[in-house]
């Protein structure tokens, strides 16, 4: 929608400008308006007569049918193979809106193309595994001096049925594939953080129903956050101060890869959709 690849400071600089010096619109060969010449709009022609009578005194967060095309015409144009533009073009074919909490929960996940399913796949191993280690962190920090009887008794009982109802699902898991699916792919995932979630998941399956008494598996946990939190001695394992404002939750929110936001919004764009 927004044509002209620029920082948002940037894109401000622009409209700037174009208001002062109200540059002459030109077009290329393929009679488009261009912005990298600074000449052009930076925003999609089509999209700008949606614009509502009044504008902006007239706009709404509330999409119009028009809109909600406009938008799925986008991202079938712009990002056709991603699961966003098949589950909004399942809802424009009548599907129901999924209120699941986790994407790996989703009604049709086995309709998904293969490739999908195989990341969401990892995504949800690495969110169990994940978790895990939260558990065992805090589990390790409420072991310290002074001990917390009672986060130790809400830890260490979730760690034992993570460890019997949760980890198994991560036996088997190919990490090589799993790295090769997402490593380079527009985001960074250092080395250390590779080599933390392979030692971590070695470890936990080795381990198995002994993770929390595990010494190579305490240690493991104890080595991460301290390579994490390099300098100034922020190590919740060293710093009492940073110790005593911890909650005994950190990190359990389960990772959900945004999916929250993209069901509510592919409910806002398909409440759009349907309206008349």
């Amino acid at each position: 929608m927004r044509r002209s690849r620029v920082s948002l400071q940037q894109y401000f600089a622009l409209a700037d400008r174009r208001h002062a010096q109200r540059r002459t619109l030109r077009k290329r060969d393929d009679h488009e308006s261009h912005d990298g010449d600074q000449t052009g709009r930076p925003w999609d022609e089509k999209l700008v007569a949606l614009r509502p009578e009044g504008f902006p005194l007239t706009a709404s967060l509330q999409l119009t049918r028009d809109e909600a095309a406009f938008l799925l015409d986008r991202w079938t144009l712009k990002h056709r193979d991603s699961l966003l533009t098949r589950l909004a073009h399942d809802l424009a074919k009548g599907a129901a809106v999924s209120d699941a909490a986790q994407i790996w929960m989703h009604p049709d996940g086995e309709q998904f193309p293969s490739a999908i399913r195989s990341l969401i796949a990892d995504a949800h191993r690495l969110s169990v595994l994940i978790r895990g280690a939260a558990l065992l962190y805090n589990l390790e920090l409420a072991r310290l001096a002074p001990r917390r009887e009672n986060i130790i008794d809400e830890r260490a009982p979730e760690l034992a049925a993570w460890a019997e109802e949760e980890l198994p699902l991560c036996a088997g898991w190919d990490l090589d594939s799993f790295w090769g699916r997402v490593v380079g792919k527009g985001h960074t995932i250092t080395k250390p953080t590779q080599d933390f979630v392979r030692n971590w998941l070695f470890l936990a399956l080795r381990e198995h129903k002994g993770v929390a008494e595990s010494s190579d598996c305490r240690q493991l946990i104890r080595s991460r956050e301290s390579s994490i939190k390099i300098g100034g001695n922020r190590s919740r394992f060293e710093n009492t101060a940073a110790r005593a404002q911890w909650s005994g939750k950190a990190g359990l929110v389960p990772l959900n890869y945004r999916w929250p936001v993209a069901r509510d919004f592919l409910r806002e764009w398909h409440d759009g959709w349907i309206a008349a």
